[in-house]
């Protein structure tokens, strides 16, 4: 789209991978679209508009009707409209589990080391570890039905690393609870 104002013309074009912004790609039903631009604060209205479609090969675009709207600024223009969340909130929930997770690694090594709440920290890791699997589960289910990458990728990520350090980390943990309680009644023979 061609934006015209008295100081020139500016552009605008819809080339991400998904959501209202999308290329245009093979075969689809109607679809949303949105071309922004913005203008600078204070500054006089575009004097014209020129909406413009290249194809690339040989086909058929309808498009219409078209609408002037003013959006907020912090309004997302990429989001997938078919998405479970955005990517800020995939951002959000990668962060706040990583954390999470992390400083309940933490507090499980801790008590492991300190011979303390054996049946916490061997549930806590099994825990995480089904976590694990419900999360590539769901990962698996959004990927095959063509979620954005913000959706699936944070789940796939989760639940493999829920996977294997909760199941692989049971196993070492367990032995070593078992270490100390041979110890302690090694001891207490003597």
């Amino acid at each position: 789209m061609w934006n015209h104002f008295e100081e020139g013309p500016f552009f605008t074009r819809s080339l991400a991978d998904s959501g209202p912004m999308g290329r245009l790609e093979g075969s689809s039903d109607w679809r949303s679209f949105v071309l922004p631009f913005s203008n600078r604060e204070g500054g006089a209205p575009p004097e014209k508009l020129v909406v413009n479609l290249v194809l690339t090969g040989p086909g058929v675009v309808e498009i219409g009707p078209l609408q002037l709207v003013e959006l907020d600024p912090t309004d997302d223009l990429v989001a997938d409209s078919g998405a479970w969340w955005n990517d800020r909130q995939a951002g959000l929930f990668g962060g706040i589990a990583g954390s999470g997770l992390g400083i309940l690694g933490a507090l499980i090594g801790w008590l492991g080391s300190t011979r303390r709440a054996r049946g916490f920290a061997l549930g806590a890791l099994t825990a995480i570890g089904l976590l694990g699997v419900g999360s590539l589960v769901v990962g698996a289910f959004a990927l095959e039905s063509g979620q954005p990458y913000g959706v699936y990728y944070p789940l796939l990520l989760l639940g493999g690393l829920c996977t294997v350090l909760g199941f692989s980390l049971r196993r070492s943990t367990s032995k070593r609870y078992e270490q100390f309680e041979m110890r302690r009644m090694q001891a207490l023979d003597v």
